[in-house]
């Protein structure tokens, strides 16, 4: 199978127009490529394996798993071509095998998002408990905030030098 064939088989049930905006290009662009009268660039494949979760050696060569996060080290030595082609003869398990992917990038997202809150939340509680310690140093000398915020206003005692 060429890269038009495995471009067909990664856009699945998607249409022509809807797989080109998805990547950014035209329809015209995508008959063009599934037809074998171009070849799409390096911009072009790299963005289609982000956005469908393809591996670029399989797409770009035939070679190696299509997901390279379902292949074990030793299957992502070996071509998976023949495999992947039967597995996306039947349209439900085109369908089904997008759907888990699209699920997958969005856990992947949420976990990095959530790393990013926990995180933020980690730097926030160590941030409270250096502004609770310095609030204890602060009140048996007498000086108290304003508000939360503010810098202490030194005492009457303080200020006498």
């Amino acid at each position: 199978m060429d890269i038009a064939g495995r471009i067909r088989m990664v856009r699945g049930n998607l249409s022509q127009v809807k797989f080109a905006e998805k990547i950014g290009l035209s329809q015209r662009t995508i008959a063009n490529y599934e037809n074998g009268d171009n070849i799409p660039n390096a911009e072009v494949v790299t963005r289609i394996s982000d956005i469908f979760g393809v591996s670029l050696d399989w797409l770009l060569k035939g070679q190696g798993a299509i997901h390279p996060e379902l292949a074990s080290s030793e299957q992502s030595d070996k071509d998976e071509d023949g495999d992947a082609a039967i597995r996306f003869q039947c349209p439900r398990c085109r369908k089904l095998s997008a759907e888990l992917w699209a699920e997958r990038r969005e856990a992947r997202l949420q976990t990095a998002e959530l790393r990013e809150v926990n995180a933020e939340n980690r730097r926030l509680w160590q941030e409270n408990a250096g502004l609770r310690e310095r609030l204890a140093r602060l009140e048996p000398r007498g000086q108290e905030p304003l508000n939360s915020g503010d810098p202490p206003i030194p005492s009457l005692s303080d200020r006498r030098g």
